[in-house]
């Protein structure tokens, strides 16, 4: 699970990363929006900087329309070697990519402190080398059944030792043009949940902050006046789950503090697998003048669900304010002044 959490994450961090190093930023405007299903894409217009004047579909879309009112003029991201695959600047592949890397490291660094080479983890490792390898195999003969498909995957290759870059094809929607009346409509229905969606993220935003000082400050003290020392797990204390899919297992540790007397506590992060062996030895963290307040001590990933909390705190509280000026910013568009006149 952790290796799956990091390679999402590092997916998500390393497309934002390459985007933001690899692009070049132009001045655009959104001449019309598409409409697929439950969703909006924007159509944009845009002159390159060698004087190309370009039309295309945006790769993401969204259930609000309101962000891709025509007549927006916007900064749009391209890429020089292919100036149609173009995407508007977002945060959001960091958070996403935040919200995955930062638990699988967590994970990671608890499987790896586990983590015992034997014959039996070497049969396991060898096992996943052998499916992996027959998967590889089994596509690479499918996407090499016909002549066509050989010959493409050779010139593919070629390509590559070559030192071309391979370019995908522009993204394009297969959705309806809306036309400006239905645009109207589906702006002014979005407009009715505007108000609720601010009260809701800015109580979200609240909370979260709230969570992530109260979480640090009790972090701040526990690593400025707290002692640390070595606990024993002595046992796991199961939940079941509310989907009732299995059970969540939290580890129960005992500790000697510094009178000599002993203490123990269950461990506020839980697993659908035991993270810990019983038996096992932990650093433990804990307040000297009131040692039932204790925690495994694991570094800097202690701060992780503070950091998270603040994060996600900063995000609805951004997501608040765009909602807020939702009504202003339509009133004042030229698509609605255009109604009026």
């Amino acid at each position: 699970m952790g290796v799956a959490f990091i390679s999402f994450g590092t997916a998500f961090l390393g497309y934002e990363i390459y985007w933001r190093l690899k692009s070049e930023r132009i001045d655009g405007v959104i001449t019309a929006v598409k409409a697929q299903g439950k969703y909006f894409y924007s159509v944009f217009k845009y002159k390159t900087h060698d004087g190309q004047e370009l039309e295309q579909d945006s790769a993401l879309g969204s259930s609000s329309i309101l962000s891709r009112l025509p007549g927006t003029h916007v900064n749009l991201m391209i890429m020089p070697d292919n100036p149609k695959k173009i995407r508007r600047p977002t945060m959001i592949w960091f958070v996403f990519g935040t919200m995955f890397l930062v638990p699988g490291l967590f994970i990671m660094n608890l499987a790896i402190k586990k983590f015992e080479f034997n014959y039996m983890m070497a049969l396991f490792i060898l096992a996943g080398i052998l499916f992996g390898g027959e998967k590889v195999f089994h596509f690479y003969r499918k996407i090499t059944h016909s002549k066509f498909d050989r010959e493409l995957l050779s010139e593919f290759w070629r390509d590559i030792k070559a030192g071309k870059k391979p370019t995908s094809e522009p993204h394009e929607i297969n959705g309806e043009i809306l036309t400006k009346p239905e645009i109207i409509k589906h702006a002014k229905s979005h407009l009715k949940y505007s108000k609720v969606t601010t009260l809701v993220l800015f109580l979200i935003s609240i909370g979260l902050g709230y969570w992530g000082y109260y979480s640090g400050q009790e972090m701040i003290d526990m690593t400025e006046n707290g002692l640390r020392t070595s606990g024993t797990i002595i046992g796991m204390e199961t939940h079941d789950n509310s989907d009732n899919t299995g059970y969540t297992y939290y580890a129960i540790i005992r500790f000697m503090d510094e009178n000599g007397e002993t203490h123990e506590f269950t461990d506020s992060i839980g697993s659908s697998t035991p993270l810990y062996d019983r038996g096992e030895t932990v650093d433990v963290l804990y307040k000297p003048k009131s040692p039932n307040i204790s925690i495994i001590d694991r570094g800097i990933l202690n701060w992780g669900i503070s950091t998270l909390a603040a994060l996600f705190s900063l995000w609805a509280l951004w997501g608040s304010f765009v909602f807020l000026g939702a009504e202003k910013r339509f009133n004042n568009h030229p698509i609605h002044r255009s109604i009026i006149t």
